[in-house]
């Protein structure tokens, strides 16, 4: 191996560039932490509700699954595993936002008489329908 000390910037090109590898791992590491608080603040925000604790933690194991398929998805190795278990935790833990209360109707809604039937209830001796004024 050539006298070279690794970790000093060099303009000669025979030498290596310097190496930035407990720097980048730990750059990546912030970059994947924040993608997944971005994620799970997504999937809290979409609930609708006030999350409980089990929602916290399962928003953080399915971020940690996706930032994972992610990165082997860079790495150009398949992912299929990780997609499917992100799939199952998301049917399982029950992401779902809360339920809506329906518009109140009124009981006494009159709907017109459909013209098919009017001759039927007309020949059976009903009252005939009111004409508006």
């Amino acid at each position: 191996m050539p006298n070279v000390m690794l970790n000093t910037p060099s303009d000669h090109p025979t030498k290596p560039a310097p190496r930035r590898d407990w720097s980048r791992w730990k750059e990546l590491l912030a970059m994947r932490a924040a993608q997944r608080e971005q994620i799970v603040a997504g999937l809290l925000a979409g609930l609708g509700r006030e999350p409980g604790e089990a929602d916290r933690v399962a928003a953080n194991t399915i971020a940690a699954m996706q930032g994972e398929a992610e990165r082997l998805e860079t790495l150009g190795k398949s992912a299929l595993e990780q997609r499917r278990i992100v799939a199952q935790l998301l049917r399982q833990s029950g992401f779902k936002p809360a339920p809506t209360t329906p518009a109140k109707q009124s009981k006494n809604i009159r709907r017109p008489c459909p013209a098919w039937l009017q001759d039927t209830v007309h020949s059976a001796g009903a009252a005939a329908p009111r004409s508006a004024p």
